[in-house]
């Protein structure tokens, strides 16, 4: 939901409720490896949004979600006791569906840090910050402490949030399962819901690694 939305809707509802849904059909997420340390990434999303007043369906509207084009690199490998560090950034380009669309220019930005503390158990951290092209942007993080329970499955946990236009601070935690079907191959399945607002997802995936061209 908008910015724009919700305050047009407050004006013109003030005391009414809405919700939004919105399934993604499927996020894409498409890496090309250049060299041991640098991926360039491209995401794409088809999404169906539905926006319900009083629970009756007001809107429906399906298209493409923004396109994201960008990098990752490695900027430290883990050894001895030391983390693994990488950074990310996407450009957001304003191409997507009308009523989907942020209709801005923007980035997305990401530090992201992974400590294997046993052979089972590892945690990893990001803190980033976004800016869509209006107001000042938001601050985000999250920690995660994953486990593996076998060769092939493992669990997480994970608390994350954002501070919304860098005022408000939007709390919510998920967990998920993973399963390595084989070495090019992982199946996940995920579910979260909101801490401080509500909200809630359920979401399945599924990871391909393609052999070096």
């Amino acid at each position: 939901m908008t910015e724009d939305y919700q305050t047009f809707f407050s004006s013109q509802f003030p005391d009414a409720t809405a919700r939004q849904q919105t399934v993604a059909l499927p996020n894409t997420l498409w890496r090309i490896g250049v060299g041991d340390r640098f991926e360039l990434r491209v995401v794409t999303q088809p999404e169906l949004q539905k926006t319900f007043i009083e629970d009756k369906e007001t809107s429906k509207v399906f298209g493409l979600a923004d396109l994201q084009v960008g990098f990752k690199v490695n900027i430290l490998k883990e050894k001895e006791g030391m983390p693994e560090v990488g950074f990310l950034s996407h450009l957001v380009m304003p191409t997507g569906t009308d009523g989907i669309s942020g209709g801005e220019y923007g980035v997305i930005n990401k530090l992201a840090v992974t400590h294997s503390l046993s052979e089972v158990h590892a945690v990893a951290w990001n803190i980033g910050y976004d800016y869509l092209g209006t107001g000042n942007g938001d601050l985000f993080y999250s920690l995660a402490w994953g486990i593996g329970l076998t060769d092939k499955v493992g669990v997480y946990l994970e608390p994350y949030g954002f501070i919304k236009n860098m005022e408000e601070l939007n709390a919510s935690a998920d967990a998920g399962i993973t399963y390595l079907i084989n070495n090019n191959m992982q199946f996940d399945y995920s579910f979260g819901v909101g801490i401080s607002q509500k909200m809630n997802y359920h979401s399945i995936g599924l990871s391909i690694m393609f052999p070096n061209l």
